[in-house]
C-alpha cells in the first residue's frame, strides 16, 4: 500500500510541477516574442468569468508610452488567469501580481481568446522605479542562482534593446 501511494504522491508532484513550470526568457526572447510592449499603470481590477466559466482578473491599464506596436486607444485592457469571485479564490502559480496606480512596464501577447495578457507569465512585467535621473526597470530574477537579487534595466537600455530587435 505504500509504494502506491508514494508513486500516487510522485505522480501529482510531477504533474504540479510540469503544469506550473515556466520556460525561462531572456529579456531579448520576451522583446521578439511580444508584438505590444507598454508602459502603463493599472487603474481599475475587475474579476469575473470568462466565456469558459473561468475565473479571470482583469486590469484596465492606462498606458503612457507603448515602446512596441500600437493599439487604438491609451487603455488597454489585460486579463489573467485566476483572483478572488466571491468566496472562490483560484491562485495561478507564476502569474504577475500587478498593484493599483504602480508603474510597469508590461511585454504582452494575446491569449487564445484574442486578449492582452502578460507574455512569460511573471517574466513579462517589470515595476518601474525612478532612481536619480533614471527609469528602472526591475523583476525578481526567479532563475538566477541568487533569486533575491532582481533583473534590472534602465528604461533606456530597454529602448535600444528594442531597436536592435527590430
Amino acid at each position: 500500500m505504500k509504494p502506491l501511494l508514494h508513486f500516487i504522491c510522485l505522480s501529482l508532484l510531477l504533474d504540479f510541477l510540469t503544469v506550473s513550470g515556466v520556460e525561462p526568457m531572456t529579456l531579448q526572447t520576451l522583446a521578439e516574442k511580444a508584438p505590444l510592449i507598454i508602459r502603463a499603470t493599472p487603474i481599475e481590477m475587475n474579476v469575473s468569468r470568462n466565456n469558459h466559466g473561468q475565473i479571470v482578473t482583469r486590469y484596465r491599464m492606462q498606458v503612457s508610452e507603448f515602446l512596441k506596436g500600437t493599439a487604438q486607444t491609451p487603455l488597454l485592457d489585460l486579463v489573467q488567469s485566476g483572483g478572488i469571485l466571491g468566496e472562490q479564490r483560484v491562485v495561478v502559480t507564476g502569474q504577475p501580481n500587478y498593484q493599483l496606480d504602480q508603474e510597469v512596464v508590461v511585454f504582452c501577447v494575446r491569449n487564445d481568446s484574442g486578449e492582452w495578457t502578460t507574455s512569460g507569465m511573471w517574466q513579462g512585467k517589470f515595476d518601474l522605479q525612478k532612481k536619480g535621473n533614471e527609469l528602472l526597470l526591475s523583476r525578481p530574477d526567479l532563475h538566477a542562482e541568487e533569486p533575491a537579487s532582481p533583473l534590472k534595466i534602465s528604461l533606456n537600455e530597454l529602448k535600444r534593446l528594442l531597436l536592435s530587435t527590430k
